[in-house]
């Protein structure tokens, strides 16, 4: 996908996104990267990069890296929630309110493309179970992910056995999702 530069007065309308949200970028310097909840190709969100700020035109250089629904049935998720974690070796990680094999949301994890066309390449993706459900994943992500150490990032769900939410962790390396019980 091109890169577009645009003014950051009139974001959300030329990468047709209702919610743009820069302020999930992670880092200090760029680049930026960011969710869109829906809008992008395929109407069901986007991760986003910046590679430049232009602070004096108020403008930036922004790329859509990867549109949601991309997957059969929306299995790569749909509408990403929360931040992105940029681990150090470049690679991403965040969550989706919905979609996934259990329409419940994913956990995802992206890798920088090595291709010319600049979409990331979907490595990994997890998903979560609905509320009713009981296959040790509980409800969809909620709240903001952690990065806790080398390639580990914890999170939080809500559902679980008591309705409250769980906690859990998820081992960005070796791809192992561990649940670490309720909230009470």
């Amino acid at each position: 996908m091109p890169h577009l530069r645009t003014s950051a007065l009139a974001f959300a309308g030329l990468v047709a996104a209702a919610f743009a949200t820069p302020s999930t970028a992670t880092q200090i310097s760029p680049p930026y990267f960011g969710t869109s909840y829906d809008g992008g190709g395929n109407g069901n969100g986007y991760i986003y990069e910046v590679t430049q700020l232009h602070e004096a035109a108020h403008t930036s250089d922004l790329t859509v890296i990867y549109n949601f629904c991309s997957l059969a049935n929306c299995h790569d998720g749909r509408n990403p929630k929360g931040n992105i974690i940029a681990m150090s070796d470049g690679t991403l990680v965040g969550t989706t309110s919905a979609g996934g094999e259990n329409g419940a949301g994913t956990l995802f994890v992206l890798t920088p493309s090595m291709t010319a066309s600049g979409v990331w390449d979907l490595t990994y993706v997890y998903s979560f179970c609905n509320y009713f459900e009981d296959c040790g994943r509980y409800g969809g992500p909620s709240g903001t992910l952690t990065l806790i150490g080398t390639g580990l990032v914890m999170g939080s769900s809500s559902g679980g056995p008591n309705g409250k939410g769980m906690l859990w962790s998820f081992d960005v390396i070796n791809h192992v999702f561990t649940s670490y019980g309720t909230f009470n």
